[in-house]
């Protein structure tokens, strides 16, 4: 059997459009498994202004989709007007989901969760409290936001993390909750890919546990769903000579303004604050050896 069509739930035939847009490279936390240049602020924050009139931009080229904006950091709540871009997102009827580590005060929480749709909040046993972490839940479902908890699998932790996130699950009975397997982004470690060199037990546990949040279609018509894990496991993030982005459903852009519909090194980024982004909506054929970005998994693949 061959996998003949891949990707994310939702991603074969997208009914909205996501721009996952990171916005600078500022984190009040320095956690030992992110690399440096995810949170040292070294790249300024995006000009909110840019930010908007290109919003304005895609909105007017997929006015027949529904717009998804995901933004990120650093510490995206850091950005000292960011409540004001999260406004005006409301405002244009595009639909807001954050990734964050959930760290800032319950009053800001206040202020931002009027204009938000979603967060995806990290759970970092290094430095979060749970105390805190959970009045920020709490808030985002007086608020009607949508909270999606990710638990930062840290390999000393690994256990008490798993009975943490079956206290969340007890006392929330309707959490999205998965657990967030930590990768070895930089190279220092030769761990398959992993940050920690998780025993046998452990990853066998993520790979029965994890979310299944891929499809994979085989030639004989059957359907699997799989976790990110499973899939590494398996050796099925491998895709060469796939038609990749034949249905455009999500659009990346990095803190400098590199714009793609991947982080894909097979798609040279445009700046979107100096190129037309037509540019960019075309399929390619993949070359690569395997596809290792989760929002680059998402995307419909589809075997010639």
């Amino acid at each position: 059997m061959n996998v003949i069509k891949f990707y994310a739930q939702g991603h074969d035939k997208p009914e909205e459009f996501i721009i996952s847009w990171n916005l600078g490279n500022t984190c009040n936390w320095a956690c030992s498994y992110c690399p440096s240049y995810l949170h040292d602020g070294s790249v300024a924050w995006s000009n909110t202004e840019l930010v908007k009139t290109n919003l304005l931009k895609i909105k007017n080229r997929f006015f027949d989709k529904q717009i998804k904006i995901e933004f990120m950091g650093g510490e995206v709540t850091l950005k000292n007007d960011f409540i004001d871009l999260i406004k005006f997102c409301k405002e244009q009827d595009f639909r807001t989901t954050i990734v964050t580590n959930a760290s800032r005060t319950v009053n800001y929480w206040e202020s931002l969760a009027e204009y938000l749709d979603e967060a995806i909040m990290s759970f970092h046993p290094e430095l979060a409290s749970k105390e805190h972490y959970e009045n920020i839940i709490d808030l985002c479902h007086r608020h009607n936001v949508n909270p999606v908890c990710r638990i930062a699998m840290v390999k000393d932790n690994f256990w008490d993390l798993v009975e943490y996130k079956k206290y969340l699950e007890q006392k929330y009975t309707d959490l999205n909750i998965d657990y967030m397997v930590l990768y070895d982004k930089e190279g220092k470690h030769n761990y398959n890919g992993y940050f920690y060199d998780y025993d046998k037990e452990q990853l066998d546990f993520l790979i029965q546990e994890g979310h299944s949040y891929f499809v994979v279609e085989l030639d004989n018509g059957e359907k699997q769903e799989m976790s990110f894990v499973q899939l590494r496991s398996l050796g099925l993030t491998k895709f060469t000579g796939f038609t990749c982005g034949t249905e455009l459903s999500i659009l990346s852009i990095d803190y400098r303004g590199g714009a793609s519909i991947s982080v894909c090194p097979q798609r040279n980024p445009i700046n979107i604050f100096k190129h037309d982004i037509d540019t960019l909506f075309a399929p390619r054929i993949c070359e690569q050896d395997e596809c290792r970005n989760p929002s680059d998994l998402r995307i419909l693949k589809v075997k010639n």
